[in-house]
């Protein structure tokens, strides 16, 4: 499987204690003898858009590590919850900067145990998100080669389950499409009236 730096275990104690004590409002059916297991704590790099579009900036550049490192909260042992961290400015203290139950944890710890099938430890892994498309993917890297593996990206993009893109193949579909959010008008279509 390729390699995941994870977060060393006492910072991890210490976010743990944090997550127990928001974990009461946003679980359903949680309680005090419930079991809440922190997975899986990975880097989150990110790309914007001006970079997805500059085909002459190699991903060592391209991407960039945003600070904040995601976290799979497991409940009653499913990958259902999702943290996100970051450490304050002395790195000694860790602020959950979002908690919130998702699909996106299980659709996480499902391509996790794809990579660890079709990856070696000669690679390093991180997630990489495309936040102008919508779009989390796992990041591996081995020396100067760049795999993406998408895990969770909207149904137009028409990337693979389960199928891992050279860095230049998927900056080339995100290329083709329109980043979320933008929208076009036409000034031959009217405006409507109130």
């Amino acid at each position: 499987m390729a390699k995941i730096e994870q977060l060393l275990s006492s910072d991890l104690k210490k976010i743990a204690l944090q997550i127990s004590a928001l974990a009461n409002d946003i679980v359903s059916n949680f309680n005090s003898s419930s079991l809440l297991k922190i997975g899986e704590s990975i880097k989150i790099d990110y790309v914007d858009n001006a970079d997805i579009h500059n085909d002459s900036l190699a991903p060592e550049i391209a991407v960039k590590f945003s600070g904040k490192w995601h976290l799979q909260i497991f409940f009653n042992n499913a990958a259902v919850l999702i943290a996100r961290v970051e450490p304050d400015a002395d790195q000694n203290h860790w602020h959950i900067v979002s908690f919130f139950e998702s699909k996106l944890a299980n659709a996480i710890q499902d391509s996790l145990l794809w990579m660890n099938n079709n990856y070696d430890d000669e690679f390093s892994a991180t997630l990489l998100t495309v936040s102008s498309y919508s779009v989390t993917t796992f990041l591996l890297k081995k020396n100067s080669e760049f795999h993406v593996l998408p895990v969770d990206f909207p149904s137009h993009l028409e990337f693979k389950k389960y199928h891992s893109y050279s860095y230049p193949d998927f900056r080339s579909i995100l290329q083709k499409k329109q980043p979320i959010g933008r929208v076009t008008f036409s000034p031959d279509i009217p405006h409507p009236k109130h």
